[in-house]
């Protein structure tokens, strides 16, 4: 009898051990031991909940936004409490903590529709499949002691089990990978939301002490990626960006993203790699806008599968042809597509974040991709074109070297450009009037003269430099330039409160006090 015990436990932890190994074979698994927990924080400045509820009764909980984070990171060897499963990253997100009891109802609800979903994807299967795989351990342990180094890292937003093994090959491989929870908020809205939690959730991880502030890059998965652009668009601090399949350059999404405030295409200046299955790419009607992100070294990569399925980028992918096998005889196509995705994202962020290599850091053959088909997957690479300087920065060149040296590079980038941030007519109004406040005379008057050249439709522009050349003691430049004004505006016609009507008047009552009229 023992010895019956004894094999069947054997056997199953054979099988389980097997289960494992195929989850992670040929993927370009670290020698880290990985880690993951939890954890859950607050944001004081931000108060959720009205101070009266629908009930009217007055909240006298804690109103201020919480913040749960998912994180995987390099641990010391033994020192975790237990193996997370498949089965645990499937609900994983109902948790504030590693160790939180969630309600058998929840928990097997999330299971079931978890099923639903696998196999709405991939096909029916038998109950002992799916247990096979639910019950399949991953890597991670839970909280296991942080390693005590500083690690590059890499930030996002949550996609409950989908990412589990993309995070933990990461982790594996030396980065800490924190996931944060939707907040659940509509786009684009919510994008300021999440937004917000990214940045905070930077600067509590860095607290830890395991992370190098920096070196930290961004990625996501499906809808799960589509803040971290925006988020890339607008904080310095992140050097590199990536997704697996998000599509924001479909139709309908591209133009849900792209309406937030967040999304400006001029400030992506940190290379970006955009991976994509075959069949879906052709409906990334909006692929010219990743064009347009042209101060970013942009990487493309096609994987060539037919019929690869969007969650073949996923865990759930993963598990159908590695776990339980049953995507026929597509599945070695399916199997190389995901193990070369994971290959590229993981040389990616180590060429940016680890080596310091900013641009064309993949187009080279690596030693990996030599063991599949070329056919497997097609790469595109697009160079950035060196970004303008910003407003500050553009400030400095006039105060090193001269106003009209700036404006010969100004010039020079207009060619290049017209689009620049900095060459727009706000942009240069703005200059042209801080120099004003600032008594710096000849480089208000150039700088103004300059937004003339650029955009010589715009009245308003030729109103300002006549206002200018009037205080500064020149009446006939400012008269000139305020009959510029009257021409231009001398078809318009409007209400006596439009801008281009009080634009009018000022310049008319310029000339009344000029020619003495």
């Amino acid at each position: 009898m023992f010895t019956r015990i004894f094999l069947f436990l054997t056997l199953l932890s054979a099988n389980v051990q097997a289960q494992t190994d195929a989850m992670y074979r040929d993927l370009p698994m670290g020698n880290h031991p990985i880690g993951f927990k939890i954890v859950t924080f607050t944001d004081p400045s931000r108060v959720t909940k009205p101070l009266v509820n629908y009930y009217g009764e007055k909240e006298t909980g804690d109103r201020s936004r919480k913040i749960s984070v998912h994180l995987w990171y390099p641990a010391k060897v033994k020192t975790g409490n237990g193996t997370v499963t498949y089965g645990e990253y499937a609900f994983n997100d109902l948790r504030t903590t590693t160790t939180e009891t969630v309600a058998e109802n929840r928990r097997i609800g999330k299971l079931n529709s978890q099923r639903a979903s696998f196999e709405g994807f991939f096909g029916k299967i038998s109950d002992e499949q799916w247990q096979a795989i639910t019950n399949t351990p991953m890597r991670a342990q839970r909280d296991a002691k942080y390693s005590g180094e500083n690690f590059p890292l890499l930030i996002g937003m949550l996609r409950p089990l989908s990412t589990a093994v993309t995070n933990e090959m990461l982790a594996s491989n030396g980065y800490v990978v924190a996931m944060i929870k939707h907040s659940g908020a509509r786009y684009p809205l919510g994008y300021i939301e999440e937004i917000q939690d990214m940045q905070l959730a930077i600067h509590v991880i860095n607290q830890l002490g395991i992370i190098d502030a920096e070196k930290i890059g961004t990625f996501g998965f499906s809808g799960s990626g589509f803040t971290q652009v925006a988020f890339a668009m607008q904080d310095p601090r992140i050097l590199a960006l990536a997704d697996l399949e998000s599509g924001f350059f479909m139709d309908g999404l591209f133009q849900q993203i792209s309406s937030s405030n967040y999304y400006n295409a001029q400030r992506l200046r940190i290379p970006f790699l955009h991976l994509f299955g075959t069949d879906a790419s052709r409906e990334e009607v909006h692929i010219g806008e990743f064009e347009k992100l042209r101060y970013s070294d942009r990487y493309r990569v096609i994987l060539n599968q037919k019929k690869l399925h969007h969650w073949d980028f996923a865990t759930e992918g993963r598990a159908s042809t590695s776990v339980v096998n049953i995507r026929g005889d597509r599945e070695e196509g399916i199997r190389m597509a995901y193990e070369v995705a994971n290959y590229y994202l993981l040389n990616f962020f180590d060429a940016i974040l680890k080596k310091g290599i900013s641009s064309d850091v993949l187009s080279s053959t690596p030693n990996w991709a030599k063991t599949y088909p070329d056919s497997v997957h097609t790469f595109q690479y697009l160079p950035a074109l060196k970004a303008p300087p910003d407003k500050n920065e553009f400030i400095s060149i006039v105060n090193r070297n001269g106003i009209d040296k700036a404006i010969v590079l100004a010039r020079e980038l207009w060619k290049q450009d017209t689009l620049a941030e900095i060459l727009h007519e706000n942009m240069l109004n703005l200059m042209a009037q801080d120099f004003r406040r600032e008594e710096r005379r000849t480089d208000a008057l150039a700088m103004q003269k300059f937004a003339t050249e650029l955009h010589p439709k715009k009245a308003w522009l030729w109103n300002n430099l006549a206002s200018l050349q009037e205080d500064f003691g020149f009446p006939e430049d400012a008269i000139k330039c305020s009959e510029t004004v009257l021409e231009l505006l001398a078809d318009f016609t409007g209400s006596e409160l439009s801008f281009n009507e009080r634009i009018r008047r000022s310049s008319e009552a310029r000339l009344k006090r000029l020619k003495g009229l």
